[in-house]
């Protein structure tokens, strides 16, 4: 295993482990074959919040759903 890279992973781990809010926003396709061999793409984007200890809110748009999660502890 590489050193240097074993290093980087460990800093970014510290560094996400020690903050009290992450906020991240993502663009996401999906794509199956049919049993027909068509080929469809879903795609959708979100976003979530998580506030430490207990705290989590997700939104997904797209596709056929509108999705939303919340976690309050």
């Amino acid at each position: 295993m590489n050193p240097d890279a074993v290093r980087i992973l460990k800093q970014m781990t510290d560094y996400v482990s020690s903050q009290k809010t992450i906020e991240l926003k993502f663009d996401s396709d999906i794509e199956i074959i049919t049993p027909q061999l068509e080929k469809i793409q879903f795609t959708n984007s979100g976003e979530a919040l998580l506030s430490r200890p207990d705290k989590l809110r997700a939104h997904r748009v797209g596709g056929y759903a509108d999705v939303e999660l919340v976690f309050d502890g």
